[in-house]
């Protein structure tokens, strides 16, 4: 899938490799293909965050945002937890899960959604799966993806999680 501002940009016509499943994509301008980009709601061209992904009927899932920074969470073993973060890519400055208990929990995407008006602005939603019972702290935390000096007073938001 294209953003909106890929959609018109002509690609070079060679065929190339999904850099995620290694599956053939359309063009080798495309970093993913059209599956892996669904998967993790990002466009196969820039890898900006276009759309999120939503859980069929029946799937159960625990949201979070910013505001409960500190808080609990319960799951049942199959769940999904989708922390939804604030975030400006203009600052080079992106969420990621720092640690999670990877025994206890998977991180299965990280889309960015853009907002209404600013590509640039928007939130990005975390997404694991509860893959045993157990307690563990998620942590995540704002990484610099930009080059020359980091900005100050980088973020951290944490949550313990319970699954049962």
């Amino acid at each position: 899938m294209l953003c909106s501002k890929c959609a018109g940009i002509y690609t070079d016509p060679s065929p190339g490799r999904c850099s995620s499943c290694s599956a053939r994509t359309p063009t080798k301008t495309y970093r993913y293909c059209e599956q892996c980009s669904l998967h993790l709601g990002v466009c196969q061209l820039c890898t900006y965050g276009i759309i999120s992904p939503s859980p069929g009927p029946g799937h159960r899932f625990v949201k979070k945002y910013d505001r409960d920074d500190g808080g609990t969470a319960t799951l049942a073993v199959g769940e999904e937890l989708h922390v939804t973060l604030a975030e400006d890519l203009s600052s080079r400055v992106c969420w990621a899960a720092k640690s999670y208990g990877q025994g206890i929990l998977s991180l299965l995407s990280a889309p960015f959604l853009a907002g209404q008006g600013n590509s640039a602005q928007g939130t990005r939603t975390t997404i694991f799966q509860a893959l045993a019972k157990g307690t563990t702290k998620l942590e995540m935390q704002q990484i610099y993806t930009g080059s020359g000096a980091r900005p100050a007073g980088q973020q951290s938001w944490s949550m313990t999680v319970r699954v049962k």
